[in-house]
């Protein structure tokens, strides 16, 4: 074999491993594609060796994915210097800030980073950070800048504090607003409470979701912590910081990344800013930049930005290539771009069949790529009456097609249902995860002999609510196939029947069930049945923390479950319930009665317009100026 085939061959094999665990981190990761994405484009061991620990920490909530892929570039270059060489050997849900710490130290160490930073790092914006709270002992600034946050925050570990880097803007970019709260008092600068910052996660809508505490040292604290540590003045500065939260305006880039509309200055705005020229070392806001751009690629409408966005002579080919799946660019840029990336351009739906027809004819490189991704169906029958003289490799990846011919799935599951081989058992498995599979070849598959071939049958977003239905409730149904579409489902009466079903089997087996539907991302837990959300919520298997326990309480309507909620002793839980447009007259009372000196649960109950009218006379008379306020602002206010 001469060098080239082995080049070729050599080449080949990285692809596949590199979509392999792709495509894995894909299925465990269903919502954190763009990430995934992101990960992929910056992978410093270009096999994607370290993506499936990447994937676990961004879902664990420690760091976004801009600090994660930092650290992943660091432990690439350092890791023959630490005592763990495999990042396996750290647990993702846990050791994230220990190992970035130690990777920082090391770069601290091996690059004298201290003097590189002070000597690039320059302002150009005057830190504007205005004083929202002051007393004799605290200072609270509302964090508005970069310059604020590095300024301001000098001699914590804040990563948004520190030079030359661009968290801060990740986190601007994902709606967040900080405060830092300044004990004036203490003038050890060594302290871990000398400062302390709040960070405020917002929603599309600029709604509180989540609130996270930091001490200077970056350990986080809980609202205990900070309510002994602030005494007196913590119900006005915690009141002053939520409501400033939610009134700050949302940014550009941050609209950008909620694939909300732009209005053609904002797309210009956005481009300008991205390409404003930045120090050659500065590594992460060249990365920033870039991100801004793969995401403009995406979505621009402008047709200026568009022409100035190919034009930009120094703008990442791999950028780029991103235009070719923005429906509001001229052919001419698709054709351009394939000149540049035959490989990557090979994703593009919508490639001329001519051009393709041209590639395979030329070559097999490109096989596995095109059956991917083309939607012509004489183009998916080549690799099947022409497999012996195309990459064998290319059937399995047809079988991951979305577009595919139903004709030629089904026959793809009938030459691979005789053999044993490794490709057909793969080629099976991608046939069940396809959405496009026929309904009768589903149901095969949800009965064949292999438990793995059922198991993502059961995952497949086709099953139908009958067929679902149909399966849980047939006796000979065992439990490991009820409990894998217990994991799958999106149909809340389907669970509901499964859950009525374990209920005659042991309590273990009941558990895990329960547990299935807590990790169920899948479905709508406001519609399930009362029984069942009860079970879910006594058997405490739902993390009553975690996004979907707070999308519940916004949305259940069930008066019993909202009562069980209100007494919750979470107050994020309560907050939420206070938002729902559905609250029942006896869970509003539970929460105005419940809810503690703060008054956070009383502020959100007095915004609701379905607030019984008794609670809303209370808030119309309150003592606290600003329930008073809101509760006038109310829309039923003019009516009581």
């Amino acid at each position: 074999m001469s060098h080239i085939n082995l080049l070729r061959l050599y080449i080949k094999n990285i692809i596949c491993l590199c979509e392999g665990r792709k495509e894995d981190a894909l299925k465990k990761y269903p919502k954190l594609e763009d990430t995934i994405e992101f990960f992929a484009a910056r992978d410093p061991s270009r096999n994607l060796k370290y993506i499936a620990w990447e994937c676990a920490v961004v879902e664990s909530g420690q760091a976004l994915q801009q600090e994660v892929s930092d650290v992943i570039e660091l432990f690439h270059k350092y890791n023959a210097s630490l005592k763990k060489k495999d990042i396996y050997q750290y647990d993702p849900k846990s050791d994230f800030t220990v190992l970035r710490d130690e990777l920082f130290a090391l770069r601290e160490k091996k690059e004298k980073r201290e003097e590189k930073v002070e000597k690039l790092y320059s302002t150009t914006d005057a830190p504007n950070a205005p004083l929202v709270y002051e007393s004799d002992r605290f200072a609270v600034n509302l964090i508005k800048n970069k310059s604020a946050a590095q300024s301001m925050g000098l001699g914590t570990k804040w990563c948004i504090a520190m030079k030359n880097k661009c968290y801060y803007e990740n986190y601007i970019g994902m709606n967040v607003v900080f405060f830092f709260i300044i004990d004036k008092t203490d003038n050890d600068p060594a302290s871990a409470t000398r400062k302390i910052a709040l960070s405020y996660k917002r929603g599309k809508n600029n709604e509180i979701t989540k609130l996270e505490i930091f001490n200077a040292l970056d350990v986080q604290l809980n609202k205990s912590q900070l309510s002994e540590f602030l005494g007196t003045e913590n119900e006005e500065i915690m009141i002053t910081c939520d409501h400033l939260a939610t009134a700050q305006p949302m940014g550009i880039s941050v609209k950008l990344f909620f694939d909300l509309p732009l209005t053609p200055d904002e797309e210009m705005k956005l481009f300008k800013s991205a390409t404003a020229p930045v120090q050659q070392d500065d590594s992460d806001s060249i990365s920033f930049n870039n991100r801004i751009l793969d995401k403009l690629c995406q979505n621009v409408r402008s047709p200026g930005v568009i022409q100035m966005m190919w034009e930009l002579p120094s703008i990442d080919n791999a950028i780029k290539i991103n235009l070719l799946n923005n429906h509001n660019l001229p052919d001419s840029f698709a054709n351009d771009v394939m000149t540049h990336n035959k490989i990557n351009s090979m994703k593009n739906h919508n490639l001329p069949d001519s051009f393709i027809n041209d590639v395979m004819t030329r070559s097999t490189l490109y096989d596995e790529r095109i059956a991917r991704y083309t939607k012509n169906v004489d183009i998916q029958k080549k690799f099947i009456d022409d497999h012996e003289h195309r990459d064998p490799k290319s059937r399995l990846f047809l079988a991951m097609n979305d577009y595919i011919d139903v004709d030629i799935l089904r026959q793809l599951w009938n030459d691979s249902k005789g053999s044993q081989s490794e490709l057909n058992k793969k080629i099976k498995n991608s046939i069940v995860t396809n959405p496009m599979i026929p309904a009768d070849i589903l149901r095969q598959a949800l009965v064949d002999p292999n438990e793995n071939i059922r198991h993502w049958a059961f995952r497949n977003k086709s099953l139908s609510r009958e067929d679902s239905l149909k399966i849980a409730l047939d006796e000979r149904t065992d439990y490991i196939s009820l409990l894998r579409l217990t994991e799958s489902t999106t149909y809340p009466d389907v669970i509901d029947a499964i859950i009525e079903i374990m209920q005659q089997s042991t309590k273990q087996k009941l558990l895990r069930v329960i547990e299935a539907i807590a990790q169920n991302y899948s479905v709508n837990f406001a519609n399930l049945s009362t029984s069942t959300l009860m079970i879910l919520l006594e058997s405490k298997k739902l993390d009553m923390y975690s996004d979907r326990a707070h999308a519940l309480a916004r949305h259940v309507k069930d008066d019993i479950i909202q009562l069980k909620l209100a007494n919750e002793p979470d107050k994020s839980i309560r907050m939420n319930l206070a938002n729902n447009q559905h609250i029942s007259l006896k869970a509003a009372h539970v929460l105005w009665k419940t809810d503690n000196d703060l008054n956070h649960v009383r502020i959100q109950l007095t915004k609701n317009p379905a607030i019984p009218t008794d609670l809303l006379k209370v808030a119309l008379k309150s003592k606290n100026d600003l329930i008073r306020n809101i509760a006038h602002n109310n829309p039923n206010a003019a009516n009581v």
